[in-house]
């Protein structure tokens, strides 16, 4: 039997073969309801070259070595060393919502095998889904099951991966595979730093406006691991799943495990077509719904002004600064609560210090009432100081084999969450805490890898924490409507499009540095939207990096995200507050157009320079940004062309934000230099583009562009 499943954009053609899962014949632009798909299944049979095994290997969606594939295998269980060899046969298929179902049976082996499709018809993004359940009187040991393995062209033997460090998140990375395989794994007990799960593939490096491309995202905060293989006999597949630890997922009789979902999506107009359908995807899917009911408000949060250090009368001084600049909710961060003066004790405790806060939260929360702030707060309720009561009293609750001392990071344990008792103890503290004081936001932190990642019978409990994690949220937000979460783990050690279906924000690095930002927020924007990326602006010398920029700089990258600000208010340079002060305003005229427009970065033929367009739904407002990052061999660059705009339509082209300008710079500036507008037709825009300033390397330019009303123009409108 052969299927189909079709989206506005794209189709994928599925065939019922040999082996566990459907194989994949077809996944790109529609191909039209008139055509034979029993031609497809003609096209693309393969012959049998000699030295091989008597059959051609079936490349199917769970693909077995004891159904004779010789690459790397969807699934590898056992019992006891036994019982390894799998050989599924189909049992039966069923519709599901815009996707089918695949039921497997193997009969000697005791195991039935789903396997889930579905292709969102609005976006064109597909969600796999694989789940194993043990029939047998004996135990099976699951040692890998991917959520799909996707067969890819062989001509697509370039793939861009995703690595990293802390305040250097999501670097972006071409490989060229012409053999073998390339792998990444992360063994951190989060999607860690180093590994974000996301991977691109095509014939040759993408653009971001053209081409043929592939992407994938595995939704799954917890291990992880991806393939990208070069078969022996010329195919190309792509794996994704859950890295389990030894016997961390072993199935009695009756029990199941499910992969977490693979999203996959194809593009034929380069990297931006592929984010636009992952943006689209996420907000209608995946963001929590309460995200668009407000327009996202401008952070403050206290870290980089005082750290641990809560004076009253400093945090007074603050509030009001704030308010002033235009910022809308105030977030206290870390050293709020008892035993914490710095990072080595309290958490855990989850009591508000009566030395620093002798009334406990409502004479700030007053103060932040009548200044017209949302109250947010810094918690990390995943983990324990081994300086608290908590762990004086509990040291059973956290995770470890107690007999071995496991290394500790930034002097603490992780909580065993999947205990009851546990689970329970956060629940309380955080809801009264949340309650009591009028909390509307929450800073979720997260600040270590997971070591000895054992529960209390000693076994590996990764995917049982991962999964405790989940329904620890849940509960919170059905005990607190309203209440927004921020997903941060040191910044994006944590990023999977499963964590965020329970938080309205990101925390993408804890370095505020622009340039360092620009690259990250690049790979960030492949898979996620911009109004749930937390972008700061941070103080003229970097925290984490000591590099000085302008303030102009630091605004305009920040305020393409969800904004805030992360410096000392009371002291900054002179002239900075001013500057600030516009900004926040320039965002709250275009947040609109982050929460609900279409992003696409723009192919500028430099390395140095990175743009992009944030155009809005009907294409009749967009924002464009423009940044040199360093110096270049050319004097100027070339005319940036934009991308998304209606062909058809007239639009007026503006500079907003001059004070970005080195007077000096150019002896005959461009009209857009001199505060002149521009206007044009959209088709221009996009093929021949516009000539900008000179610009200073670290420095933005933003532009406005508006379409005309067809009086503006002086011609009739047709």
């Amino acid at each position: 039997m052969i299927s189909r499943l079709t989206s506005a954009g794209s189709e994928l053609v599925l065939k019922n073969a040999a082996g566990a899962g459907p194989t994949l014949l077809h996944w790109g632009e529609p191909l039209g309801e008139s055509i034979d798909l029993q031609h497809i299944d003609a096209l693309r049979e393969r012959p049998l070259p000699n030295g091989t095994l008597d059959i051609v290997e079936p490349l199917s969606w769970v693909p077995e070595a004891g159904s004779g594939f010789m690459g790397t295998p969807g699934i590898e269980v056992h019992r006891d060393g036994r019982d390894f060899v799998t050989q599924f046969q189909l049992r039966e298929q069923l519709a599901i919502e815009h996707g089918l179902k695949f039921i497997y049976a193997d009969a000697l082996a005791e195991l039935t095998l789903v396997v889930e499709l579905a292709l969102d018809p609005h976006s064109g993004v597909l969600s796999s889904r694989c789940s194993l359940s043990n029939e047998a009187e004996r135990p099976l040991q699951v040692n890998w099951l991917a959520a799909g393995s996707i067969a890819l062209p062989a001509a697509f033997d370039h793939c861009m991966t995703f690595a990293g460090r802390w305040c250097k998140e999501l670097q972006a990375h071409w490989h060229h595979l012409q053999h073998g395989i390339w792998s990444q794994e992360s063994r951190a007990g989060r999607t860690s730093h180093a590994s974000f799960p996301g991977l691109m593939a095509a014939s040759a490096p993408a653009r971001n406006g053209s081409g043929e491309v592939y992407g994938f995202h595995l939704g799954w905060s917890g291990n992880h691991r991806i393939l990208y293989e070069y078969t022996r006999d010329g195919r190309r597949q792509l794996q994704m799943g859950e890295l389990l630890l030894p016997g961390e997922v072993i199935l009695a009789k009756g029990e199941s495990y499910s992969s977490p979902t693979l999203y996959g999506s194809w593009s034929g107009s380069g990297l931006n077509g592929i984010a636009a359908q992952f943006h689209d995807y996420v907000r209608r899917h995946i963001l929590p719904a309460q995200l668009y009911r407000k327009p996202r408000p401008v952070h403050y949060n206290t870290w980089e002004a005082i750290y641990f250090d809560h004076d009253p009368d400093r945090l007074r001084q603050l509030i009001r600064r704030a308010a002033q600049l235009g910022v809308e909710r105030f977030v206290l961060d870390d050293g709020w609560f008892g035993g914490r003066n710095d990072d080595r004790g309290g958490l855990g405790d989850w009591q508000i210090c009566a030395q620093k806060y002798p009334g406990g939260f409502a004479e700030l929360s007053s103060l932040l009432a009548d200044n017209g702030l949302e109250f947010g707060l810094w918690v990390e309720p995943e983990m324990v100081s081994e300086d608290s009561r908590l762990y004086r009293h509990h040291p059973d609750w956290v995770l470890g084999l107690g007999q071995r001392r496991q290394p500790l990071g930034r002097f603490q344990y992780v909580l065993d969450l999947a205990n009851p008792a546990v689970a329970e103890y956060l629940f309380e503290r955080l809801v009264q805490l949340v309650t009591a004081n009028g909390i509307t936001y929450l800073k979720w932190d997260m600040n270590r890898d997971l070591t000895h990642p054992a529960g209390a019978a000693g076994t590996a409990a990764v995917h049982r924490q991962t999964r405790a994690l989940y329904r620890l949220l849940d509960r919170i937000r059905a005990a607190c409507p309203g209440l927004e979460i921020e997903n941060c783990s040191s910044g994006g050690g944590r990023i999977d499009f499963e964590i965020m279906r329970r938080c309205e924000r990101i925390w993408l690095s804890d370095c505020v540095d622009p340039q360092e930002r620009q690259s990250m927020q690049y790979a960030y924007s492949l898979f996620l939207p911009p109004e749930v990326m937390g972008a700061h602006v941070g103080a003229r010398q970097a925290h984490t990096t000591g590099r000085m920029t302008a303030v102009d700089y630091r605004c305009a990258t920040a305020m393409v995200g969800h904004m805030g600000i992360e410096a000392d208010i009371e002291h900054l340079p002179e002239g900075e507050a001013q500057v600030i002060q516009r900004y926040v305003a320039l965002y709250k005229a275009y947040r609109d157009l982050m929460a609900s427009g279409r992003k696409y970065y723009l192919d500028t033929g430099s390395r140095e320079i990175c743009a992009f367009t944030l155009v809005a739904p009907d294409r009749r407002r967009a924002l464009l940004s423009v940044t040199r990052l360093e110096t270049g061999l050319s004097l100027v660059a070339d005319p940036v062309r934009l991308y998304g705009l209606d062909d058809q339509c007239d639009y007026r082209v503006r500079l907003i934000n001059t004070e970005s300008l080195a007077p000096g710079d150019t002896k005959l500036p461009v009209p857009l230099a001199n505060g002149s507008e521009l206007q044009c037709r959209g088709v221009l825009l996009r093929c021949v583009g516009i000539q900008l300033p000179v610009v200073r390397p670290q420095a933005t330019l933003l532009l406005d562009v508006q379409a005309l009303a067809p009086t503006d123009t002086g011609v009739a409108e047709p």
